[in-house]
């Protein structure tokens, strides 16, 4: 690892200007003692601090801070030999901040405390003022405040003049390259295909490593390679399963194994047998996974140190299918991994650094009009030395201004070594200082973390690094987006895409440079490290197991930040119970916290100290948490209030509507819906859910003034609104970002009359920018008017609107991908107004769901225009009067049709393209699929379930089938004949999926049936008559097999030959209660995982023998 030093970063001031620093500093200081014990005087009422003086002392003390920001960011670039005040214009800054948060305490107080509990201490008050008449003087501390005021105005530009060769430049109207381009990587197309070869070598080839590891210097491109592969469309076909896990950020085989099955299988939540689980579970886990699929999994940033992780994982994954991969980048091979396939991945070539250098320094097509920087820029890729890392950043640099002079200044004296050290401490000095303390926080979160842009930017506003400068019409989130934005087209982020997800990391030579530029301000304690706190310390993230050596810090009544990370051993009761004692003494001493994250404490109520931190603006607490005291209504100055996990609050305190400057309550929605009086929470962005209720604070009108939310407003119980101009109260077509609104009514039967709810819905018209609509128990009979005005929809629910009869125009809404309807029990017909008045409807639909139409007889088509030319997905559901539906698109590749006849009727149009897959889902007690697709269609299906079905015959069609690759049968009424003639016509079947078949025996002969060569998987549930599986011995090719709840099977069912099936690895058997032993032949030699649980009690004894005697290879 590349080690950086607080020197590295630095350069030269002016002496003479920085000589005066100090005693700028020193003069502020004094003012800050002076208005502190003013302020001071606030506690106790002192009735000379009228608003006016309020006003004045903030004004000047705003101006202040700007000031002495600037001081602290200039001189942090100072020469430490010639005694720059970073340090004391830095505690100088957040003394002022300390003194602004209590004035502005105590202007919240005065408006939020009733006024008779003001009027209460009076006696009090004007007692007080008399001890300290003499005493208290605001004009004169005014005066010292505006005269430091004015001397910094004055040093600042002459510290400024005296900054480095390197200053930033002054903005430019370039733009942001990062907005106007979609990432391009350079010189990386020939490494791509031989690493993919490498990894797709087919099974003729001499039999390749299951293991590749690219290899290469810290920033030369190896995550970004393995993106490019991970991502090539040929990889994407050939692997089942693709996962990504970045090595570098797990610290235990549990949670490497973890983040490779959630990785794997999103919904992955561990062994529904063992919730607890321990790592030999894990292990089973992921061998049963890796022996079922062809998986890609990447290691990325693998190191020596992470050996022994390594190794429990390593074990299962190593035993999977051949064809399977394991892609490991590190800088170099670990010892662990010495017999992989190893790709070095080598320097860009000039001409490629050249290209991605420009690319991040112009926008597009903007290098034509400055030849001579070109010139420039040409010579400065060469001293990249083929580094895309120092590319990057040395780009971003450059697009900051089209200066020749600038440019020529990096070229001349700024890579001088050449190296990625150099560019990385080149791009970070010229950094503007918020970018800088912006970039250095990161420094408090492990190296690969994943950040969320969002996320980051609650924290920057927190900690007081965002500031608007003049641009109060923007939110403070915008302007953190911008920060972060900025610092991602200068590359200090790197985006990472995997799949469909993007995330954010800070490469770690970056994060190795924010750690040492912050050592001073930002600190970040592991488990197990050896620490000494330095006391100048403000923001600190520290494990659970090492809190106990924060009790003795001297630091703590400064420290800003606390952020408690979980530890590996931190679950036991005795351990919380510790734990929790430490917290509260050092919450006692961190008076002046702004940001607390304790997500990782799991218990069901929080310390009572919490409400004496009454600076804190972030607060993010773990789900367990049952009860939050009343007094939290005391932290005004709050403005995230964060739950993680799964919420086990009782319901939000009364007194959380006295938090006025709440931003974001992230919590489930219904904790929002009881509380009295939520319009006084303005400030709200997230997601909201109101219960209109007649009584006051209650009432659509309480959400009049909250308009910036930005995700989710359910309004439920509108028929508790009674007319138009009641709805319009409140305001929604002011919500101008919202995203997503549910409109609900109680019940659909009900007394009021159906004009009532067409007025009340009138009134509730959204922002034309609304992206998702549900309407849910509307009894009107037409639709609003302002339906067709959403033309930025893409998701549309009406539900249970049993009164609307015809359907409005939607074909008209241009953006609407997803349009579901159900239970509108009125239509009866659905005609050419559906389609709209455009020349293609719904142009940009691609699910369309119909359920539950109980009148509906007849959908007509359109001749005259293009509809629906992008569906991929139709699913009509309890349509049973249905008779017939017009034809679809081509590009329709999924049906589900369940509870319908009209079968017989549909027709797709034919498909343009061999190359298309379909899924069908039919649900239906008819077995025949007599024109139900075309034969193009059929030919191209690739997965099939069918539910229901009384009969299914060998007809033409099921014929056509030649694609199926998975087929799935539920609840229908097969007989073994039957079942063996429907296979027959299904030669590609690598997946069979048999759940409820009552009248199944045994298992199809498949050697006759000529499908036994490419069955790989075979599951068989809760078949209560099947007591044959003799065929299983003509499955040559079976990798997995699952045999659950079918009563009737015995060790005699399965064939003598048993242990002959050599492909199989995994064998999973449960709740079959008459299977009192294993084949008496004995197991395939081939076998890894079995899995026995519910059946006999006699071959749980068995089983326990077994695993004993293949030891490695087994887990039961």
């Amino acid at each position: 690892m590349m080690k950086f030093t607080k020197a590295d970063a630095i350069s030269g001031l002016d002496p003479s200007s920085l000589a005066e620093a100090p005693k700028l500093v020193d003069s502020v200081a004094r003012a800050m003692e002076g208005l502190a014990e003013e302020v001071q005087s606030l506690d106790q009422g002192h009735w000379k601090w009228v608003p006016r003086w309020i006003k004045v002392v903030a004004t000047e003390l705003e101006l202040l801070k700007t000031n002495m920001l600037q001081i602290w960011f200039i001189s942090a670039v100072a020469d430490p030999r010639h005694g720059a005040p970073a340090q004391q214009a830095r505690d100088a800054t957040y003394s002022i901040e300390v003194i602004q948060d209590k004035i502005e305490y105590h202007r919240l107080q005065s408006n939020l405390v009733p006024r008779n509990k003001i009027l209460n201490h009076l006696f009090k008050l004007l007692l007080a003022l008399r001890c300290r008449w003499n005493r208290s003087n605001p004009n004169r501390v005014i005066r010292e405040i505006k005269a430091v005021n004015e001397k910094a105005r004055r040093l600042v530009p002459l510290l400024d003049k005296g900054q480095g060769q390197f200053s930033s430049p002054p903005p430019s109207s370039i733009g942001s390259v990062s907005d106007t381009r979609q990432t391009v990587v350079y010189g990386r197309d020939r490494e791509r295909d031989e690493v993919v070869r490498m990894l797709i070598r087919s099974c003729g080839e001499a039999t390749p490593e299951i293991m590749v590891s690219l290899v290469g210097d810290g920033g030369i491109g190896k995550t970004t390679l393995a993106q490019m592969v991970f991502n090539d469309e040929s990889v994407r076909k050939h692997f089942d399963v693709r996962c990504w896990v970045s090595v570098s950020s797990v610290s235990n085989q549990m949670e490497l194994a973890t983040e490779i099955l959630r990785s794997a299988q999103p919904s992955w939540v561990g062994s529904d047998e063992n919730k607890m689980v321990d790592f030999q579970v894990l292990q089973s886990e992921l061998r049963q996974f890796v022996a079922s699929k062809i998986c890609l999994i990447v290691l990325d940033d693998v190191c020596n140190s992470k050996d022994e992780i390594l190794l429990g994982i390593l074990t299962p994954l190593l035993s999977a299918d051949s064809r399977s991969r394991i892609l490991v980048t590190s800088r170099m091979v670990p010892h662990i991994l010495g017999s992989s396939q190893v790709y070095t991945v080598n320097p860009l070539d000039t001409d490629d650094c050249w290209s991605l250098l420009k690319e991040h320094a112009f926008p597009i097509d903007d290098e034509n009009v400055h030849p001579d920087l070109q010139l420039i820029g040409k010579e400065i890729a060469t001293k990249t030395n083929g580094s895309p890392l120092a590319a990057k950043l040395v780009g971003g640099l450059l697009g900051e201004t089209r200066s020749k002079a600038h440019w020529r200044n990096i070229l001349e004296t700024g890579l001088q070594d050449g190296t990625v050290f150099s560019a990385l401490l080149l791009s970070y000095k010229n950094l503007p200082g918020h970018l800088k303390r912006c970039f250095t926080y990161c420094s408090l979160f492990p190296e690969d973390y994943k950040f969320d842009p969002a996320h980051l930017s609650r924290l920057w506003i927190a900690e007081g690094f965002v500031h608007p400068q003049g641009r109060a019409e923007k939110r403070m989130e915008d302007i953190a987006r911008e920060y972060f934005d900025q610092l991602l087209s200068r590359s200090f982020f790197q985006e990472i895409n995997i799949g469909h997800k993007t995330y954010y990391l800070v490469h770690g030579l970056l994060h190795e440079l924010a750690k040492s530029s912050a050592e001073e301000d930002c600190f970040r304690i592991d488990d197990g490290m050896n620490f000494d706190i330095p006391s100048t310390v403000r923001h600190l993230s520290v494990t659970m197991n090492s809190l106990p050596g924060l009790t003795n810090f001297s630091g703590l009544e400064k420290l800003r930040t606390l952020l408690i990370q979980p530890s590996l051993s931190s679950s036991s009761s005795c351990f919380q119970e510790d734990f929790a004692v430490n917290l509260k003494g050092i919450l006692a001493k961190s008076k002046h916290l702004h940001v607390l994250d304790l997500s990782c404490y799991n218990s069901e109520e929080l310390p009572n100290c919490i409400n004496d931190l009454l600076h804190l603006r972030y607060l993010s607490i773990h789900g367990s948490i049952q009860r939050l005291p009343e007094s939290i209504g005391r932290l005004w100055h709050l403005q995230t209030l964060r739950f993680t996990g799964e919420c086990s609050l009782e319901k939000l305190p009364a007194s959380i509507i006295m938090l006025v400057n709440l931003r974001h309550l992230i919590v489930e929605t219904k904790y929002t819906a009881g509380l009295v009086g939520i319009g006084r929470l303005a400030n709200l962005q997230g997601s909201l859910e109101l219960h209109i209720e007649k009584r006051e604070g209650h009432k659509l009108e309480e959400l009049r003034n909250i308009n910036g939310l930005r995700g989710l407003l359910k309004i439920k119980n509108l028929e508790n609104v009674s007319s138009y101009e009641e709805a319009c109260k409140a305001e929604l077509n002011k919500k101008t970002h919202l995203n997503s609104l549910n409109l609900e009514w109680s019940f659909a039967s009900r007394n009021n009359p159906p004009h009532a709810d067409v007025e009340v819905l009138e009134g509730l018209k959204p922002h034309q920018d609304i992206k998702v609509l549900h309407i849910r128990r509307y009894c009107g009979t037409k639709a609003p008017s302002w339906l067709l005005s959403l033309q930025q929809v893409h998701s549309l629910h009406l539900i249970n609107c049993r009164s609307l009869g015809i359907l409005p125009p939607l074909g008209n809404l241009g953006s609407l991908r997803y349009l579901h309807m159900k239970e509108l029990c009125a239509v009866d017909r659905i005609g050419h107004e559906f389609y709209g008045n455009g020349d293609v409807a719904f142009p940009s639909l691609s699910v369309l769901e119909f359920d539950d139409f109980p009148k509906l007889r007849e959908w007509a088509g359109t001749e005259d225009k293009i509809s629906f030319p992008c569906l991929e997905r139709l699913i009509i559901v309890d349509c049973p009067e249905l008779v017939g539906i017009p034809p679809f698109s081509a590009t329709t590749r999924e049906v589900t049709i369940e509870r319908t006849c009209f079968m017989p009727y549909m027709r797709l149009v034919p498909f343009s393209s061999d190359s298309e897959k379909l899924q069908l889902d039919v649900c239906t007690t008819s077995g025949h699929f007599n024109g139900l697709l075309h034969k193009q269609h059929l030919k191209v299906v690739v997965a099939l379930n069918i539910t229901g079905a009384e009969q299914v015959v060998a007809t033409e069609e099921i014929g056509s089938l030649v694609s199926l690759q998975r087929l799935q049968l539920r609840r229908c009424n097969f007989t073994d004949y039957n079942f063996s003639r429907f296979l027959q016509a299904l030669p590609c079947l690598s997946s069979l999926e048999i759940i409820d078949l009552p009248s199944l025996t045994s298992l199809p002969a498949l050697e006759i049936v000529g499908v036994s060569t490419m069955l790989t998987d075979l599951s068989v549930r809760n078949c209560q008559f099947l007591q044959s599986l003799s065929s299983l011995q003509f499955f040559d090719s079976l990798k997995y097999l699952v045999i659950e709840r079918c009563p009737k099977v015995t060790a005699t069912s399965f064939p003598l030959n048993f242990r002959s099936l050599s492909s199989l690895k995994v064998l999973r058997i449960s709740h079959c209660s008459e299977l009192q032993s294993l084949p008496m032949c004995g197991l395939p030699s081939s076998l890894e995982t079995l899995h026995i649980t519910g059946c006999h009690p006699e071959l749980s004894k068995q089983s326990r023998n077994m695993k004993g005697h293949y030891v490695e290879k087994l887990a039961i």
